[in-house]
This record gives C-alpha cells, sequence and structure tokens, in this order.
C-alpha cells in the first residue's frame, strides 16, 4: 500500500459545518419586546379574571349569611336576629340579655383602639361558629353562628386588611344594615343613631310595598376603617360607617329576600372629599323608608 494511501486513510473524515447556534442581540430583544406585550396584554385580563372570581365567591358567602338569618327567623317566631351596636353597663355586645346580637363583640379599629372583648378581632368564637360558649368570655346570645357554621362566610376573600395589634386577619368583614334587625334596645335608647320617622324591619314580614324585602339590604362588607360591631350605621341625613369597596370600587350586599349582589359605587364612598352624596342616597334607600 503506498504512503499516499495510507495517509488518505488516516485521515479523519472532514466534519460537516454545525448550524450556527444562539441569538443576535437584536432577535433576543426583539423576543423579550414581544414577551412583554404579551404580558402587557395579559395581565389586565388575568387580575380581571381573578377579581371577578373574588367576587364570586363574596357573593357565595354573603348568600350564606342571608340564609341563616331566614332560618334563624324561621325558628324564632319570623324575629330576625338581633342587630346592636351599644350593650348595657360596659358588657359585650351578644353576651349580655340586653344585647343579643347576630355576631358577637366589638373589634378595635381606627377611631376606638380598644377590641370588648381583647383579641375580637381574631376571636373565631365570637362568631357563633364553635357553639354558644366563648372560652374565657361567656355565653352567646342571638348568635346565628349555629346556622351559618363555616367561619370563612364571615369574610371577604378579597379583603387583605389586618388587626392593627395581632397583624391578623379579622375574622369578620362583613355587618349588618342598622334598620334591619334593629334591637329593641337600641330603638329606645339610641335616638341619635335610629332616626325617629324611619322604619324599622324586626321580622321578615315587616316589608311592605314602599320598601320590599327584595329591594332592602341587610348585610354588607364595611369600609375595615370603621368596622367595629356587627351593627352598620348609616344616617339618611349624612355620612357615618361606609361600605367596603374590595371589588373595583364595588360592595358585596344581601337583600332580605335572600339574593345578593354586587353594587358599583360612583362618588362619596370612593372620595371622601366628594361633594356629591349620590353613592349614600342609594344606600339609604335601600336600607330604610319614611314611616307614614
Amino acid at each position: 500500500m503506498s504512503e499516499d494511501i495510507i495517509q488518505n486513510f488516516r485521515r479523519p473524515a472532514r466534519e460537516p459545518k454545525c448550524a450556527r447556534s444562539g441569538f443576535t442581540l437584536i432577535e433576543l430583544l426583539v423576543v423579550i419586546a414581544i414577551i412583554a406585550i404579551l404580558a402587557g396584554l395579559l395581565l389586565p385580563v388575568l387580575a380581571a379574571a381573578k377579581a371577578k372570581s373574588l367576587g364570586t365567591s363574596c357573593l357565595n358567602n354573603m348568600r350564606q349569611l342571608e340564609l341563616a338569618s331566614i332560618l334563624y327567623a324561621g325558628d324564632n317566631n319570623d324575629t330576625i336576629a338581633y342587630n346592636e351596636g351599644h350593650p348595657d353597663s360596659g358588657g359585650i355586645i351578644g353576651m349580655v340579655p340586653s344585647a343579643p346580637n347576630w355576631v358577637a363583640g366589638s373589634f378595635a379599629y381606627s377611631g376606638n383602639p380598644s377590641a370588648a372583648p381583647a383579641g375580637a378581632e381574631t376571636n373565631v368564637y365570637l362568631l357563633g361558629v364553635q357553639g354558644d360558649t366563648v372560652p374565657g368570655v361567656g355565653q352567646l346570645i342571638g348568635s346565628i353562628g349555629s346556622y351559618a357554621k363555616a367561619a370563612g362566610v364571615y369574610r371577604c376573600p378579597a379583603d387583605k386588611s389586618l388587626d392593627p395589634a395581632s397583624k391578623q386577619p379579622r375574622v369578620r368583614s362583613c355587618s349588618a344594615n342598622c334598620y334591619v334587625g334593629t334591637s329593641p334596645r337600641a330603638i329606645r335608647f339610641d335616638p341619635g343613631e335610629i332616626l325617629p320617622g324611619w322604619a324599622v324591619f324586626s321580622k321578615y314580614t315587616d316589608f311592605k310595598s314602599d320598601l320590599g324585602a327584595s329591594d332592602c339590604i341587610q348585610f354588607l362588607d364595611e369600609n375595615p376603617l370603621t368596622l367595629n360591631d356587627g351593627f352598620f350605621l348609616l344616617r339618611p341625613t349624612g355620612l357615618n360607617d361606609r361600605p367596603a369597596i374590595n371589588h373595583r370600587n364595588s360592595t358585596t350586599f344581601t337583600f332580605c329576600d335572600g339574593h345578593a349582589q354586587l353594587k358599583r359605587w360612583n362618588d362619596c364612598f370612593l372620595n371622601p372629599n366628594s361633594s356629591s352624596t349620590t353613592d349614600n342616597q342609594w344606600l339609604v334607600s335601600h336600607a330604610t323608608c319614611k314611616t307614614n
């Protein structure tokens, strides 16, 4: 075998040219720009979908509260569970015979740094979902907790507020229209809150043509800055407690016929400095009415 043949035999075969790998800088920037554009288009859609999902969950929670109230009334001669904002002699709301309430206790809030009892904001027993006894505190009176036994239904899933002391989520974000289930004590002793000449509804049969059960609100999520007891104080002649706006400028309400809906606000509940009171007029018109 000749030397040339031997050398050719030993020479390695020429490797094929490899395909070019990686991106150029311009190509990489184009890909990043496309991803950014897609993210900009998708994120608002995802945020809206999440908000809608939380709103639906909140509506379901509130419907359960309304159903619990209706069941309670059915077992108590149609009497709506009492709604009280002030117990006698410094006692705890919902835990003294003179002040039964659909939910017990009062949270600390921006206008009052003291809770009653201490730690009420995170005490699930005050909802009545664990029975009628609050360990170390006393006996519940008037609670609807035996009808709405899941603690989660008392709190809006979109409510991100925390108890300022414990830094934990509050067990409740809702309260009840002060003109529905109004306790006899509140009517007698709180004339500055339950105004004479405005209707209160103590039974579901009290609703008449002036304000029917399908138009009268009972439960709603309350603004964390005013949330304390379960008594949502509203004034036909001005503002007091404020609704929460957890759902894109909307609040979840239940109505006394059992349905729930979201109400979107326009002025004074979105901007405290607003001179318009259209929002409060809607709230009052669905909470009480003038008596004849």
